[in-house]
């Protein structure tokens, strides 16, 4: 093998030496050069470029989760009282707040928009096999929707029923549509970490 490699050495720099001697300039002599560098890192550059394309897509990516997440979350925190009220007592009209319900929009408008823009034009850039971060990430996926299912079925099978005559018809249709964009927005953030959770699948997960 050392012999192999002595002859192709003195082979490479033999054909060198008769490249020389054929041109008149030093032209070749350059090209030869930035030949062999080329050879020499041009791997490392294509790497390093690529981490660098990678960078803004991964940066865009988790700032968009982000805002998804805090959403949700600041939609969970604003309806815990209306969510005990609800509970404690079923069939009261909850009192008209401008205020809460601006900003639930508001909430819900961001989260969408989040989302869409994610689903549409930034790709999930986490691609690589890691069993704990799978069934993490598909376990947080699940879990927060369960404060959405929650909420819609004291909404839908104890709230409802017991509401009487006296109930402001639009307030409560009004009320009912930002429930359910706030629900589908809760399912969309789910989703989206599940998503996160699949990307992390490998072909062991489910053997």
């Amino acid at each position: 093998m050392k012999r192999w490699g002595d002859r192709r050495a003195a082979v490479e720099v033999t054909e060198r030496r008769e490249l020389l001697r054929a041109s008149e300039g030093d032209g070749w002599f350059l090209l030869l050069i930035l030949r062999d560098a080329a050879k020499a890192s041009g791997p490392v550059q294509r790497m390093s470029f690529a981490d660098e394309d990678e960078r803004p897509k991964a940066a865009a990516y988790l700032f968009v989760l982000a805002i998804q997440i805090s959403g949700a979350l600041i939609f969970v925190w604003q309806q815990l009282p209306e969510f005990r009220q609800i509970v404690v007592n079923p069939g009261e009209q909850l009192q008209h707040d401008t205020f809460s319900d601006v900003v639930t929009v508001g909430i819900l408008f961001v989260m969408q928009i989040s989302f869409w823009c994610r689903l549409l034009y930034i790709p999930i850039p986490f691609r690589r096999p890691n069993m704990i971060l799978n069934h993490v990430f598909l376990f947080l996926g699940r879990l927060s929707f369960i404060f959405g299912s929650a909420l819609f079925s004291i909404v839908v099978f104890r709230h409802l029923p017991e509401l009487g005559r006296e109930t402001d018809i639009l307030l409560s249709a009004r009320r009912g549509i930002i429930l359910v964009g706030c629900l589908f927005a809760l399912f969309c953030t789910s989703l989206e970490v599940e998503r996160l959770g699949q990307a992390f699948e490998g072909d062991k997960v489910g053997k």
